[in-house]
């Protein structure tokens, strides 16, 4: 599961001490505890920590990468197959490999 992976590489405790267990959906409003501190807030201004790629911690603020230590980011909140692939040729229109029901991308969409 990538959501426990990614909390423990950027905590660098194991997962289950992290509290998180198992995937944020795009339907969720909160992410990894605030309280975890992560790689890049260790390193503080000394380093440009940057994010590129899916994070999949919390999409909603303050939950985001560049409320947590990240100067900037570029990459999907979640897994492109929960129904947010903005980088792909079909962009925020639906394709017939996502699910159903999950929502597009609304902050990284353009309308």
């Amino acid at each position: 599961v990538c959501t426990p992976s990614r909390a423990a590489l950027l905590t660098g405790r194991l997962a289950p001490r992290t509290g998180v267990g198992r995937n944020f959906s795009p339907l969720s409003k909160f992410g990894m505890s605030r309280n975890e501190i992560l790689l890049p807030e260790i390193l503080g201004d000394e380093y440009d920590s940057h994010m590129i790629g899916k994070w999949h911690l919390g999409h909603n603020e303050p939950y985001n990468p560049t409320q947590r230590g990240f100067k900037s980011w570029l990459g999907l909140p979640y897994s492109g197959d929960m129904g947010c692939m903005d980088t792909t040729p079909q962009g925020c229109k639906p394709d017939y490999n996502r699910s159903v029901q999950q929502p597009a991308c609304p902050a990284l969409c353009p309308r």
